[in-house]
């Protein structure tokens, strides 16, 4: 009997890039055989566009964090497949088919290529680039999913709703505990609009996961990463030794730029991925940090 896969769509005032995710969800080589719109208490444009489509939809009246809407989603499918679909997202024709293969290989769960929309800023492009060189070498590790056994969602209790932020990993996390296999299909691209294209948006982006951080560690205490934030926290510290703190970041970077030579980076993106790594690991610290000192700041 032919798989059938449902699409669970939560979206939330996503009026710029909504249209061309559905077009193209409907433009796939094998079809979506449900889609499932599930729209967050939008208040821009978003619902508007979204009548003219012929799908399922869910109307939240008050905003929910996409957790919510997003187990909504899943638990309104029909069929045993469920994609979870990135509203700011668009998709390759080819999608469903390769994700299908995988899950015929006998994969419980699968995760896609990503690739940035449309780069256009250095930063955006240099994302794109590690994407590009991260997730295309054969020891790429999957860690979350987006499409699902709904069955398994339905054992495991879908996403957490206490872990904004994290709940893609910590789905991914109970997923792997449980013994269930996350394939990764490398030929499934998806081109993500919600990357950083500044440098405001990267810290800004690093700041918002430190605060939200607490309640994975807390509850995998197994991967709280020691190591990393013993490091940065020598790092911290060492700003009262200006030369000590200078050497120290230009080793990491070295280490880094060697790292990402060798994963064959295009050079100049290499270098500023390396100094941008660090900058983005020590603004997360600092806000783990600080959130931990001051509770009322953790989200």
């Amino acid at each position: 009997m032919p798989l059938k896969i449902s699409a669970a769509v939560p979206t939330y005032n996503s009026e710029k890039i909504i249209k061309e995710c559905l077009d193209s969800l409907i433009a796939q080589t094998h079809p979506f055989d449900e889609i499932i719109i599930v729209d967050n208490a939008s208040t821009d444009r978003t619902r508007e566009i979204i009548e003219a489509y012929p799908f399922k939809k869910i109307l939240l009246e008050k905003n929910m964090e996409r957790c919510f809407s997003r187990n909504t989603g899943w638990q309104a499918a029909r069929n045993e497949l469920v994609a979870i679909i990135e509203n700011d997202s668009v998709y390759d024709k080819h999608w469903v088919e390769k994700v299908l293969e995988s899950i015929e290989n006998g994969a419980d769960a699968v995760v896609d290529r990503r690739a940035v929309y449309k780069p256009e800023t250095f930063i955006s492009r240099m994302n794109d680039e590690f994407f590009t060189v991260r997730m295309l070498k054969n020891e790429y590790k999957p860690y979350s999913a987006w499409v699902f056994r709904k069955s398994i969602l339905e054992e495991l209790g879908g996403y957490d709703e206490g872990q904004v932020g994290f709940e893609d990993m910590e789905l991914g996390t109970r997923l792997i505990k449980k013994g269930y296999k996350i394939a990764y299909q490398p030929d499934a691209l998806s081109s993500h609009a919600g990357e950083p294209s500044t440098l405001k948006q990267e810290l800004k982006r690093s700041w918002w996961f430190g605060i939200r951080a607490h309640k994975y560690y807390k509850k995998y205490p197994d991967e709280f990463p020691y190591a990393r934030f013993i490091g940065l926290s020598i790092l911290t510290f060492s700003i009262l030794q200006p030369y000590l703190l200078v050497m120290l970041l230009m080793g990491g970077s070295i280490l880094l730029l060697i790292k990402f030579i060798q994963m064959k980076m295009n050079p100049v993106y290499a270098l500023a991925e390396a100094v941008l790594s660090i900058m983005r690991s020590w603004v997360f610290f600092i806000a783990y940090v600080i959130s931990s000192i001051d509770r009322t700041r953790r989200r």
